[in-house]
């Protein structure tokens, strides 16, 4: 119905239920009162006898239409406030039937809208009464409580239903599109206009606003989100003690037309939303709303001052019956709620103690009570069904790893063109070559943080080759901080010797900076070794103390891995760290002495010379004590990888 309707109705249900607490909740007369001053009517009692006269004015037009009259307008004179309350008792044009109510209309000027107020109806149901403490104009009015039902129930439904976009403002955030960057996402679940919102930047940081665009309040979840602030906090209900021990931390109560501020900083790679919650507390908190203003609407009619609805919540919300249950509402009905809120207390901290019983009469109506219990439910689940919105916000993770670089873009290379990889291979190679990203061995993908900006990168080394020509190795540094993997630079490790191939033998990330090995190799000067650190400006990888390493540096430590792998018959070790030939000379030996093994016998290898070589010392026997010792010369080599190993071992005869 439209708003002009629901405000006859709801005055109707007023007027009606003031005429109730006379007739269904009223006492009734047995001996009436004398009646010093009287019109045909309309008598006083309570003041002196003379004083005052009583005359009848007319015809009274009830002051809505769905009242009907029962008495003309009297006025009483002189008008005006009395020294103690008297009694005005109006006689009736017909006697209510059970179902119906009488209201006693008062009014200071001809001119100015009724006011009613319950009324005491006598014991035969032919007159009504009421306490007064003024004189002026009078009136009865008659209504029926099936009237009153039906604004009730129509007003209810309205209130729960109807939007409030005509006075809600939708909320303002700065900087929209920069809250997007760094791989942010926002989005809703539906195109419901239950809540208004908006993600923006606050002092740099990213916020998300809400603003409730319903009549009744809503509870929202916000996991992992804090609030920031919710105005405006002095007409809000989510401070009120009862709603805060009910609702966890991860819920809000938002009233209609407050703004909620949550922080929505997110860690990268993690997700979370804000809901309306439809459930048995969300329910039958709206519904508790919805029927707290449909009743002081209805009131307004009758009886001028109207009652801030949040106001009157707080007082309900103070009430045993309304919110004791509160806290353990998950899967309740909102309809048995409400009936079991809305008995003496409830009602009177709504409509106060005259009304109450007037109001108690309407909600036990028949058509009121299927109403509560039945229908309720289901508008209400329904309501709040439409109203469900989740607003979800994201951040893709900008921490890149392995699986990632299984399709990471490259660049054109050796006549291949450029693309993304498909499992880590370039799936449209030139002819036959090959572009491929190197997943294992020293050359595999190094994760960290270069860039700075406390997410990981990646180092990755990618092979590539036109199918002739031979094989080479770049060093490309990733980045997700957009969410998107991107190139971000490379390093050329062929620039150091030009026209050589190159292959990486290890490559870490510590400290921020790529920690680089690599070796080189090209026909007019062999084997190279190198080493660098790594470092992005923002713009460009840049090495840091790059070097030339010598052979001769690490040949000792490969000899004494390899000494030690040998006699602790670590033969996978062993095999890595010499050459076949090298590693068949010792096993030469162990052949011809089936149960003997190798023992220290001496000191441990100091490689020197040009190619390095050591001279050393081991013992043979099935211990060390009865066991004899071989002389051996190492001399270290580079293989094809660029690792340092024993190319060859030289046996020196018997150390006696």
């Amino acid at each position: 119905m439209t708003r002009d309707v629901t405000t006859r109705a709801t005055a109707l249900l007023v007027a009606a239920m003031l005429a109730m607490v006379g007739l269904l909740g009223g006492c009734r007369d047995d001996k009436p009162s004398a009646t010093p001053g009287a019109a045909a009517g309309l008598t006083l009692s309570g003041v002196p006898s003379g004083k005052y006269r009583v005359a009848n004015v007319g015809e009274a037009a009830p002051g809505q239409p769905w009242m009907r009259s029962l008495a003309p307008s009297f006025a009483v004179e002189p008008s005006g406030a009395l020294a103690q309350p008297a009694t005005v008792t109006v006689a009736l044009s017909k006697s209510p039937a059970t179902d119906e109510v009488v209201l006693i209309g008062t009014r200071e000027k001809e001119a100015d809208p009724w006011t009613y107020v319950p009324a005491r109806l006598a014991a035969d149901g032919k007159t009504a009464s009421v306490e007064v403490e003024h004189f002026s104009f009078f009136t009865a009015v008659l209504v029926a409580l099936r009237e009153l039902a039906d604004v009730f129930v129509d007003q209810f439904g309205e209130a729960l239903t109807g939007g409030l976009g005509q006075s809600i403002k939708k909320p303002t955030c700065a900087d929209s599109k920069a809250a997007l960057a760094g791989g942010y996402a926002v989005s809703a679940s539906s195109k419901s206009d239950a809540v208004y919102w908006c993600l923006g930047l606050e002092s740099g940081k990213r916020v998300l606003k809400l603003v409730n665009h319903r009549r009744y309040p809503m509870l929202v979840s916000h996991p992992k989100l804090a609030v920031l602030r919710q105005k405006p906090a002095s007409a809000s209900l989510a401070k009120l003690p009862t709603l805060s021990r009910a609702v966890s931390g991860s819920g809000s109560v938002v009233a209609s037309g407050d703004e909620i501020v949550y922080a929505a900083e997110l860690p990268a790679g993690t997700r979370t939303s804000v809901a309306t919650q439809a459930d048995g507390f969300g329910q039958s908190l709206a519904a508790l709303e919805t029927g707290v203003t449909t009743l002081v609407e209805i009131l307004t009619l009758v009886k001028p001052g109207k009652k801030d609805a949040v106001d009157v919540m707080k007082d309900v919300l103070r009430v045993k019956d309304c919110a004791a249950p509160l806290g353990s509402l998950k899967d309740a009905k909102a309809g048995d709620y409400l009936v079991d809120c809305l008995q003496e207390g409830g009602l009177e901290a709504i409509v106060g103690r005259t009304w109450a019983p007037v109001f108690a009469k309407l909600l036990a109506f028949g058509k009121v009570v299927a109403f509560l219990q039945g229908e309720v439910n289901v508008l209400v689940d329904s309501t709040l069904s439409h109203d469900r919105l989740a607003v979800s916000i994201g951040r893709a993770s900008t921490a890149m790893t392995r699986d990632d670089l299984l399709t990471a873009p490259v660049p054109a290379l050796r006549g291949n063109p450029a693309g993304n990889l498909v499992d880590g291979k370039l799936p449209n190679p030139t002819g036959s070559g090959s572009v491929t990203l190197e997943r294992s061995g020293g050359a595999a993908a190094a994760i960290g943080d270069v860039t700075g900006d406390d997410a990981a990168d990646a180092a990755a080394v990618i092979s590539f080759t036109a199918g002739a020509g031979g094989l080479d190795q770049t060093v490309y540094l990733y980045s997700k901080a957009t969410g998107k993997v991107v190139r971000l630079g490379e390093y050329d490790l062929v620039a150091v010797d030009p026209g050589a191939h190159a292959s990486v033998r290890g490559m870490t990330i510590a400290s921020g900076q790529i920690q680089l090995s690599w070796s080189t190799w090209a026909a007019a000067t062999g084997t190279r070794r190198w080493q660098a650190e790594l470092d992005w400006d923002g713009t460009v990888l840049v090495a840091r103390s790059q070097r030339e390493v010598s052979v001769g540096a690490e040949a000792a430590a490969v000899g004494n891995a390899f000494l030690d792998a040998l006699t602790n018959g670590d033969r996978a070790t062993a095999a890595r760290l010499a050459s076949p030939a090298a590693l068949a000379e010792f096993d030469r030996f162990l052949a011809g002495n089936p149960g003997d093994r190798w023992f220290k016998g001496g000191s441990p290898c100091t490689a020197s010379g040009e190619p390095p070589e050591c001279e050393i010392l081991l013992g043979l026997g099935r211990d060390q004590a009865e066991g004899y010792a071989l002389i051996f010369r190492l001399v270290f080599g580079v293989d094809s990888a660029g690792n340092v190993r024993v190319d060859e071992a030289i046996p020196g005869g018997d150390a006696g």
